[in-house]
């Protein structure tokens, strides 16, 4: 027995005291001397040491994919073994864990998971802890192969202050035939042209010569052959990047009979700091806006392969100019990542006008027009010519599966929405036919007028469902054309939609788009899939034949805004290529130092509106008084817009004019401008998968974080959260963040007006496989210290030292108490009620 309350024993003398000195109290009686004493052993709070029965067994499950296969295999003969050596009060908790961790119960064979790229063994003990009863004893067993990819930080101090002793089994699959990259080091940050090293590790369960490739952004930098010693051999590579860029290095090796292909290659990134640069896409080899700009100081970087554009490309940079390429030649996930750089990074976007370009160019609808200061669809006056558009969806099979993230949508419902879309497009003299295709073409809607038709179509197109077979491209085609060549319009154009990886028959479709292409009539493409799929040049041909766009796009949710582009581009966008003079406004003078001695002319420019909210710096003298030039702020960053043709065969008014360098410069120079921050500097690393992220800044200056605590924000594919500081001391904040795999993550932290970014981080999938034997040994100095072991007997797992819980008395001997003063009371008033019935 043990007592809380050992102070209240002092109570006992001054009873005696009380019942010595003051008799009337009555505290000599038998009744009051028992309350009295039961008032003290309540206060003292006796506690009885109990033995628990029974335990409850956490059995925490690695089912990340470098373990699976050994943990699927046994999962049943585990179980099992488990459920036949408990005892009668045991209860078996299970747990599986990847990159989530979730509790399964005893009906359920496993849960899917959807990513198996991590093991975050943190993650599911933190669960186990959080869910425990605390009225019975615990046991932690893990079944794993020992590596895991998140922090194992507090949990041994969690363990140990819940009594919870923590056992191991581990996979022997690794052994002699495993053989990996296991480390490989990079510069957190390196200057640009400076040399520095990249360390290799290699290591094998046998001594074997390797084959090794080291890899700059996919592209071959070393080759050669390492031979292992005592099973590991490291190497030492020199490289230096020319341009401030993030720049991903990846190392891979060949061994045959390599049982564990998943650690034979690992992924780093590293960043080179330099002078910020122009971030210039576009067509023209010699493009006058790069020329100017290197004039005035920038450093510029032109690219015309836009396939190689991704989160990557903006490392370094301080502004992203577009001169006249269309929407669909730039990738989607680039086009998406322009927002977070723009908004919280604090970069510069400027698009130049031309035939490809602003509403033209595919831009309506897509994710940078909400960026653009001006509007891209037009008025219905603004038309110039009637347009008769064909639409042929792919309605086979493939077409009713599910779409990922959108409960109840088919691929089928989101083309018919797309196309759904472009009906609402179009204007009123304007005919639409929609075609579905699977084995042959099926007139849903004929070549009609959308007039007065338009609800009709609507509900028309909205009822197509997929039927099977696969997709006959030249059915399509030609029955699409059989459609169009009902139409006298002044533009025909036909949307092929199509699966990139099921498009079938195609006979002689060349033959058929030439006639096509000779009577005034495009062609455009939209692939569900991607450009390597296997009848993706095929749909690339059709496109380029037809004198169309292409657009190709692995998520279906973006249909009906992949339509909505299109529809816009051909039917309700124009670009003027008339000579039309100019008007000036007094807009400039919030960006130039002075005004600007305006070209009088412009020879060509795309239609468009001023969007509420933004400035117009110069107009077109027409009926339209369109913006030619106009600006604002997004978030932290700047766009501008000029519509008029900066390069081309329309622009050659423009490079005439005089203040053509100095409007130019003057644009970079405000667009640039708003990223820069002194005082203030951010650190980075990455363990395993785990970020830390410190900022240091000087506290005498720190009017420049603004009103609040800087804000942090992570875009982490197309997903943005806030992360919360922690205050590590005056001048110091940090902050922890787990890192997906494969997903390149970028930050901003906003200081006031200004934004300080960072990133891109990125952590493999090849962090999943590593086999750091410092991480088993971590494993059994956890265990050892909370009294587990590694258990090779599952059938003693249930073993546990004797859990005593403590149980308190006071609520007991309360009970005594009241029933002892009650007791006392009703003998007082008894004798009380005998003296009166003797008087």
């Amino acid at each position: 027995m043990e007592f809380a309350n050992l102070e209240w024993l002092l109570l006992l003398p001054l009873g005696a005291l009380l019942a010595w000195q003051f008799p009337s109290l009555g505290l000599y009686k038998p009744w009051r001397a028992l309350c009295w004493l039961l008032l003290v052993a309540v206060m003292v709070d006796p506690q009885l040491r109990l033995k628990l029965k029974g335990i409850d067994l956490w059995v925490l499950v690695d089912r990340s994919d470098s373990v699976r296969e050994w943990t699927e295999a046994r999962q049943s003969e585990w179980e099992s073994i488990l459920r036949e050596s408990k005892g009668e009060h045991d209860r078996l908790r299970l747990v599986d864990f990847a990159t989530e961790a979730r509790e399964r119960s005893a009906s359920e064979s496993s849960f899917v998971l959807e990513d198996r790229n991590a093991s975050k063994l943190g993650l599911a003990l933190r669960q186990a802890l959080m869910l425990r009863d605390e009225t019975r004893a615990s046991k932690v067993l893990l079944l794993s192969d020992g590596y895991y990819t998140d922090s194992l930080d507090g949990l041994e101090d969690a363990l140990l202050a819940a009594g919870i002793p923590f056992d191991y089994r581990l996979s022997s699959k690794r052994v002699h035939s495993d053989f990996q990259v296991s480390r490989l080091e990079l510069p957190d940050g390196v200057k640009v042209n400076e040399a520095f090293a990249i360390d290799v590790r290699l290591e094998g369960g046998r001594d074997e010569t390797v084959a090794y490739t080291v890899f700059r952004n996919e592209h071959a930098i070393h080759r050669g052959r390492a031979q292992l010693n005592e099973g590991r051999r490291d190497l030492r590579f020199f490289d230096r990047l020319e341009r401030a860029s993030s720049v991903a290095y990846s190392v891979s090796i060949d061994v045959e009979g390599d049982q564990v292909p998943g650690n034979d290659r690992m992924t780093r990134w590293v960043k080179a700091e330099g002078p910020s640069r122009v971030l210039l896409i576009s067509n023209f080899v010699q493009d006058s806006v790069g020329q100017v700009l290197r004039k005035g100081g920038f450093e510029v970087e032109r690219t015309s392969d836009f396939t190689s554009l991704d989160v990557r490309s903006l490392s370094g940079v301080s502004a992203v100019v577009i001169n006249n390429v269309s929407a669909n030649e730039l990738p989607a996930g680039f086009l998406k990542a322009i927002d977070f750089f723009v908004q919280e990074q604090g970069g510069g976007l400027l698009m130049l006008g031309g035939p490809s370009s602003f509403g033209s160019g595919g831009y309506y609808g897509s994710p940078l027009e909400p960026l653009i200061p001006v509007s891209m669809e037009l008025k219905q006056d603004h038309k110039k010519l009637a347009v008769a558009m064909c639409v042929v969806v792919d309605r086979s099979g493939s077409m009713s599966a599910g779409v990922e993230g959108m409960e109840g949508m088919r691929k089928i419902d989101l083309a018919n929405a797309g196309v759904a879309q472009a009906v609402s497009m179009l204007g009123r003299q304007d005919a639409i036919a929609y075609l579905a295709v699977d084995t042959e073409a099926h007139v849903v809607v004929p070549l009609t007028d959308v007039h007065s038709n338009r609800p009709q179509i609507l509900d028309l197109v909205r009822r197509v469902d997929s039927l099977g077979g696969g997709i006959y491209v030249y059915e399509g085609l030609s029955a699409g054309w059989k459609e169009l060549q009902q139409s006298q319009a002044g533009q025909r154009h036909m949307i092929l939609f199509s699966d990139a990886s099921d498009s079938e028959m195609p006979g002689d479709y060349k033959a058929l788009i030439e006639e096509m292409v000779e009577k005034k009539t495009t062609i455009s493409v939209i692939a569900l899939g991607r450009p390597t799929d296997s009848d993706a040049d095929l749909l690339k041909d059709i496109a380029q034949r037809g004198g169309g766009r292409i657009f190709f796009n692995t998520n279906a949710a973006d249909l009906p805004a992949l339509f909505t582009q299109e529809t816009v581009a051909i039917a309700r966008s124009a670009f003027i290529e008339d000579e039309t003079p100019t008007l000036a406004t007094a807009g400039w003078m919030e960006l130039g130092a002075g005004q600007v001695d305006w070209l009088p002319l412009v020879q060509g420019y795309n239609l468009s509106y001023l969007q509420e909210g933004a400035t117009m710096a110069l107009a077109s003298n027409d009926d339209y008084r369109a913006p030619l030039v106009a600006y604002w702020q997004k978030g932290v960053g700047r766009v501008a817009a000029v519509t008029f043709a900066m390069g081309g065969q329309h622009a050659w008014r423009a490079q005439a004019w005089e203040e053509y360098g100095d409007f130019t410069q003057t644009l970079g120079r405000w667009l640039s401008g708003g990223r820069q921050q002194d005082g203030v500097s951010l650190e980075s690393r990455i363990e395993g998968n785990q970020l830390t992220l410190e900022l240091f800044y000087d506290e005498s200056r720190k009017e420049f974080l603004g009103q609040q605590f800087p804000a942090v924000k992570l875009a982490e594919g197309q997903e943005v959260r806030e992360v919360v500081w922690q205050r590590v001391e005056p001048g110091r904040m940090q902050l922890t963040h787990a890192l997906s795999t494969n997903v390149p993550v970028r930050g901003a932290v906003r200081l006031g007006d200004r934004a300080l970014s960072m990133g891109p981080f990125f952590v493999g999938s090849d962090e999943e496989w590593r086999t750091d034997l410092q991480r088993i040994q971590n494993l059994g100095a956890l265990s050892k210290k909370t009294g587990g072991k590694e258990q090779v007997d599952l059938s003693k797992a249930w073993r546990h030292p004797p859990q005593l819980q403590l149980m308190s008395l006071r609520p007991w001997l309360l009970l005594a108490l009241v029933l002892a003063f009650l007791a006392d009371v009703a003998i007082t008033r008894l004798g009380y009620f005998r003296y009166l019935w003797k008087q």
